[in-house]
Parts: C-alpha cells; sequence; structure tokens
C-alpha cells in the first residue's frame, strides 16, 4: 500500500481519523497524569495504524518516510510532555 492510496474514504485513513477523533473527544489537551493508560492505549492504537509507513517497500519518498518517522516519534514522546497534546499526522 502507498501512502497516495490513504485518502477520506480509505479504510486506514477513516480508522487512523476515528482514533484521533476519540482520543480529542476524550482526552483534550491538558490531560493529567491519572490518564496516562488512556494515553498510552491511544498513542498504541496510531502507531499501530502507521506502522506500515516504515517498511522499505512502501512506496514512500525519502521526504515523506521522515515525516512519518516524525510523527510517529511524537506519538512516542507523548507521555513525556505536559500538557498533552497530540501530533498533526502527516498528508
Amino acid at each position: 500500500m502507498h501512502r497516495e492510496d490513504i485518502k477520506p474514504g480509505h479504510r486506514l485513513y477513516d480508522i487512523t481519523r476515528k482514533i484521533t477523533a476519540t482520543v480529542d473527544a476524550k482526552l483534550p489537551a491538558g490531560a493529567y497524569e491519572s490518564d496516562i493508560t488512556y494515553v498510552r492505549r491511544a498513542r498504541d492504537s496510531l502507531l499501530k495504524a502507521c506502522d506500515w509507513t516504515q517498511m522499505s517497500d512502501n512506496g514512500l519518498t525519502d521526504a515523506k518516510r521522515t515525516e512519518w518517522a516524525t510523527y510517529r516519534q511524537a506519538l512516542r514522546d507523548i507521555t513525556n510532555t505536559t500538557p498533552i497534546v497530540w501530533p498533526t499526522q502527516p498528508n
């Protein structure tokens, strides 16, 4: 699968957007430490949804792969930030 295939209406696009919308609705910026388990679960779901972007045969340009790697690192670092601010997924 190529990134160009992930457009509105595509299953992966919809899943990722739904996870992000759910996270935003239930855990807005400024979440407290007690919500960290939820943050980690949401983050793990978002990471899993874009694992394909880091595979060698994904068809992405080096620049796009770097954008996705930066996004994924921001997701990994989210538990170290206060308040919680969810990164924006690359287009």
